[in-house]
């Protein structure tokens, strides 16, 4: 099962990367990880730093995609971009946001901008 959701993860992570680049943003990094955090897209939209998390379902028995970004999710997702930023010393040049790829069953793509926001 846990091979099965990665598999799902990872094709979701491709579908969205090919969707993000269709839409003109410049991929940065995919798959980027501090310690336990991970992001799974870091992307450039203008001069924006957009660090967008992907959640694909294969149904919605469990609920919508994007309903599964929770706050502790966001959290975890926060603490990791607030590192990317500061390794790449780009804290103070630019403006970040978090998106969030909600891919669904019928392979609807569904791109939430400014899904949450840093505390």
């Amino acid at each position: 099962m846990k091979n099965s959701n990665r598999s799902i993860g990872k094709t979701g992570e491709e579908i969205a990367v090919k969707y993000l680049e269709k839409k003109k943003y410049k991929i940065l990094k995919v798959n980027y990880q501090f310690h336990r955090y991970e992001i799974d897209i870091i992307a450039k939209n203008k001069k924006n730093i957009v660090f967008i998390e992907v959640k694909r379902r294969n149904s919605c028995f469990f609920g919508k995609p994007e309903d599964a970004v929770t706050r502790p999710k966001q959290r975890n997702i926060i603490i990791a971009a607030k590192k990317y930023l500061v390794e790449n010393k780009m804290w103070d040049s630019c403006f970040s946001r978090f998106d969030v790829i909600a891919i669904y069953a019928n392979g609807e793509v569904k791109h939430i901008i400014s899904a949450f926001e840093a505390d």
